[in-house]
Order: C-alpha cells, then structure tokens, then sequence
C-alpha cells in the first residue's frame, strides 16, 4: 500500500504519533491530526494501515492523562528512598536551599552548626562550606569531618551536581551529613568482612573518608607512602573499584543499605538495592551508560543483557545467590533503558562500543556473556566483535533473527506479531509500540504480563506468571520494570524495530562457543526457531528444558552459573569445535 505525499494526511498524522509518543503533552495536536485525517480522507478508514493506527491511537486517548501516574508513581518511590537515606540538603551556588530530605529538615532544625534561615544554608563556620563548595567544583566532590578531635561527630560530604546538557543552568551541589560513628564505622565493617580486609585496611579507609591527604594518613599511622600506596592497591583490588571516587560511592551505597534492611519494608527493599548497586559511566561521545553490579566482587565477571521489557535491574533477585557461587554479574541498561543515555540504533552492532568502553572502565579483559530473550541479540553480535575478550555466551529463551521467526510454521505470540507488522507497514512498528506503551503505569504492564493468555502481546505463560506474583517476587519485577520505563517507551520501541531487521553479521564467522537454553513450554519462542537458529551457529550448544518457559533464567541460575564456570575452566579455542 503506497502511502500518501510528504505533504498528506497519513505522513502528517504518522508524525503527530511520533511527536504524541515523545512528548506526551502533544497529544492534544494527536488528537486534532487523527480528527483531520478521518474528516479530510475518508476513503482510507477500511485499509489494514487506517485500522492497526486506530487501534493504538485509540487506546493511547482513552488513557488520557494516565501517562502521569508512572511519573507520580516513580515521585513516591524516590521521595522514600530519599526518607531513608542520610541526611541530603541541594543548594545553590548562593547557598539557596532548592531541596532537602525530612532527616535534613529535621537536623537544620535542631541549630547545630548548620542551619536554615530565609531558605539559605546558614553554617557557623562560613569557611567550611566555602571551602567544600570550592573543593567541589574543582573535583566534583569534598569532604570534611566536623566536631571535636576525638569525638565522633559528623562528616559532610559535599557533591557538585552534573548539569544536564539537555538543561544548562547554574551549578548545584548535594550536601550529605553522616553520622560517623552510627554509619560510616558500621558500613566499613561490612564492606571489610565482605570483601575480606584487614584492620589496617578498614582503618586506612576511615581516615581517607575523613578527607585526610596521603602524607597526613602516613603521620597518623607512623606507615611510609609506600607501605600506603601498597595497602590503597590491596583495598581496590579486594573491593573490585579503582579509585577513591568508586570507593566512597561504595561506602555510602553500604550505609543506604543498611538502612533501608533496618526498615525491613519488603516492597522498597528492591528499589533501594537497585539504586545501591547502579553505577555510571560517562561515555566519550557525552551519553551515559548505567550499569549495576551484584554477587562477588572478585568472582567470575559475567556481563549480563536484559530482556526488551526489563533492565540492569532484571537478575537483582538471585544477587545473594551469585555472590554465594562466586559470580560477578555486571548487568548493562542499553540505550534508552533505565539510566542510560537514549540514542538512535540501526544495528546490534552499534552497542558493542559501549560494551567496550564498559570492559575496559572495569579492566576486565575476558568476561562471559548471558542474555534473556531479546538480549540475545546484543549478546551475540558482542561476542562477534569482541571475540578476544569473550569467554562463552549463555543465552536463554533467545529471539532468533527475523527470517528463522517469518520461516517457523509454529504458532506463537512472537510469529504472530512478527507477520502481523510485517504484512501491514514495517515502518508502523515503531510508533505502533510507542503508543501501546504510552500511558501504562508500571502496575498496568504487570497485569497485562501476568493476565491469562490471549491475544495480549505481553501475556505469559501459567509458570511464569506464578513466578512473578510471589509475593517476595513481585517487588523486583515492580523495580526492573520501573527502570525500564525510566525515560518512558523509546527504548522497547526502537527494540522492536531492530528485532523486525535481520541481522548485518555473517554467524559463521562467530568464533565464540554459544550456549542455548530453552523451555519446551515457551509460547512466545517455539522450539523449532531456535533449532534452525542453532543449524546456523558454528559453535553451538543447546540444552532443552522440559516443561520450561520463557522465564527459564530466573528458575535455573544455578545451572547457568555450573555452565559458566565450566567456561571458564576451558579455554575458549578448546571450546570451539
């Protein structure tokens, strides 16, 4: 079906879905196009395009102001988080107060040595706080311990802000007050029994905190620089950062932590975990990549690419349990997703730079791949680029290229959906999904995952909708769903499309060993697709889960990390066959 000129009602109408979908507060310019388009251009109300547009659109104006309740939603769940963690003042470059958390509130109230008068942080010792603010700007964070030699009192840490390119304005500056001894002791302990260091080290990690420099610590101590600079490298490679900057960010996560399992409040748990675990990373091209790291500090590194409709966040839930089998998993949100960057993709290749840059922040020069579902892709064509560097790739319940899903003659969701786009308008896709997305709350997708099967794209199978509405489950899909929508819809959109395209790399030129895991009870990927797709791998495994579904990751990471580590007791090129 040829659509109309640049100029016609459908072009016009196809750029008012784009703009509505991006930009939620077009919806009303949405609703006069489609008003337009059906007044000025009746002929075409009976075609498949005309009819695949009304469904989505429809939907999307029936929701109406709906698509504020995820951001409400998403409001109450930080203004928690911030309730539990210490005390968080935001400031001005003129000390304006722009924001502050009820344990701030409550310590400016008491008239210590910092205050609040006229909406300005008041400090008795004006210095101080020009001092951090300076230190700040010059090193994007500062340090000082307040009260008397001897005494425990506080320590204030002082961030500067980034500017959001997106939105330049003047500087601001995050003011965190911690109890020293309640706190900062309490999460070095922690993190010393965990990651195995010393009493000098723990005690070497408490002055740094203070903000004391190199020379003053070797004073305090009667060590030369050398015996310290020697402890600095054991204290970063047992605790897996490489600088002070990581090494205070772990500290604090430590004592948001530990208060939060203090409040024993089972449905915030999985958000403040998350959050903990999440780290950034500033790309050279400007983007940001989030990424988050569980289980073992210095166990077997194993990069790990979500599923379409999840993030970073989506193996939260076993983190205790790798950290028992010696697993560091490293869990990427790819662009769009959770914290990192959005950005227009044509191609699974185009993410493997960011990978890289990833590996080379940790300095890992060999890792392990594991995927779930459309996360397969990525993993592989990573794999493909980086061969040198990839030990093995374990991918379950994988999305196969689109010719291996077009030729499966099996019923499925994902076969449906497939031929469906395909034999209307491959570039409806996108907007399509937008605004089927447009509106939901994080509760609405959940139910429509978790409602019985139908013609519901999103629907599970029975295992795995009792597996996701455990109670002691549930609040993780909430968290890794949340993430996912964090900059709303783009990112599963721009997914879809990629998995409508077939792939740009030649499978057999995969030098890597490629393992599949999948379930004979999976609806949305029959067996006979990932049989072809297997036919197409040079190096490949598969390993049939009878009675398993979709979701198999997260009832087998025990037998996924055995396959791991076997990996990495074979070298790869013994591996290949």
């Amino acid at each position: 079906m040829a659509l109309a000129t640049q100029s016609g009602p459908v072009e016009a109408l196809l750029e008012a879905i784009y703009q509505s979908a991006l930009h939620p507060d077009q919806t009303g310019r949405l609703h006069q196009q489609l008003l337009f388009h059906f007044r000025e251009d009746r002929s075409r109300d009976d075609t498949p395009l005309t009819r695949v547009i009304l469904g989505h659109i429809q939907r999307a104006l029936r929701l109406g102001a709906a698509h504020s309740a995820m951001q409400r939603e998403r409001q109450r769940v930080m203004a928690v988080i911030h309730a539990v963690a210490p005390p968080i003042v935001v400031i001005d470059g003129h000390r304006r107060i722009l924001g502050m958390n009820v344990d701030a509130e409550t310590l400016l109230g008491r008239g210590g040595l910092f205050g609040a008068e006229g909406g300005v942080l008041c400090c008795r010792e004006p210095d101080l706080l020009a001092g951090l603010m300076a230190q700040a700007d010059r090193e994007a964070y500062a340090c000082a311990r307040l009260g008397l030699e001897g005494q425990p009192g506080l320590l204030a840490y002082l961030y500067r802000n980034q500017v959001h390119p997106n939105r330049p304005g003047a500087a601001s500056y995050s003011l965190l007050l911690i109890d020293r001894q309640r706190c900062v002791t309490q999460s070095i302990v922690g993190l010393g029994q965990r990651a195995g260091l010393t009493a000098r080290e723990m005690e070497l990690i408490d002055l740094s905190l203070q903000g004391l420099e190199l020379d003053a610590i070797c004073e305090r101590t009667g060590i030369t620089l050398h015996t310290l600079r020697q402890h600095i490298k054991n204290i970063y490679t047992k605790t897996g950062v490489h600088n002070q900057n990581a090494l205070f960010a772990l500290v604090l996560r430590n004592i948001v932590l530990e208060q939060a399992g203090s409040s024993h409040n089972a449905q915030l748990l999985p958000h403040i975990t998350g959050l903990a675990h999440t780290r950034l990373l500033r790309l050279g091209d400007g983007r940001q990549l989030s990424y988050a790291e569980v289980g073992a500090p210095d166990g077997v590194p194993v990069l790990y690419f979500h599923a379409l409709n999840a993030s970073r966040l989506e193996l939260l839930i076993h983190a205790e349990r790798l950290r028992e089998r010696g697993v560091r998993l490293i869990a990427i949100d790819r662009p769009g997703y959770g914290r990192s960057s959005f950005v227009e993709r044509r191609d699974y290749r185009e993410f493997v730079a960011d990978v890289r840059a990833l590996l080379d922040e940790l300095q890992l020069e060999r890792v392990h791949l594991l995927s779930a579902s459309a996360g397969s892709a990525h993993a592989v064509h990573t794999a493909w680029a980086l061969p040198e560097r990839i030990g093995s790739v374990q991918c379950t319940a994988v999305v196969p290229p689109i010719d291996h899903i077009l030729a499966s003659g099996s019923p499925s969701t994902l076969n449906g959906m497939m031929n469906q786009f395909f034999r209307v308008v491959p570039s409806l896709l996108r907007p399509a999904m937008e605004l089927a997305l447009f509106g939901q709350t994080v509760e609405s997708l959940l139910k429509s995952m978790t409602s019985a099967r139908g013609h519901k794209a999103f629907s599970l199978a029975e295992p795995d909708i009792a597996y996701i509405t455990q109670p002691e489950h549930l609040p993780y899909f909430v968290a890794l769903t949340m993430e996912s929508l964090h900059q709303g819809p783009r990112a599963w959109a721009l997914e879809s499309v990629l998995l409508n395209q077939p792939w740009s790399i030649d499978l057999r030129e995969l030098r890597v060993p490629v393992h599949l895991w999948h379930g004979t009870h999976d609806g949305l990927v029959p067996m006979d697709m990932v049989e072809s797709f297997r036919q197409a791998l040079p190096q490949a495994e598969l390993t049939v889960l009878e009675g398993d579904t979709h979701m198999l990751a997260f009832r087998n990471i025990d037998r996924l990390v055995d396959a791991i580590q076997h990996a990495e007791r074979t070298p790869c090129d013994d591996a290949v066959r």
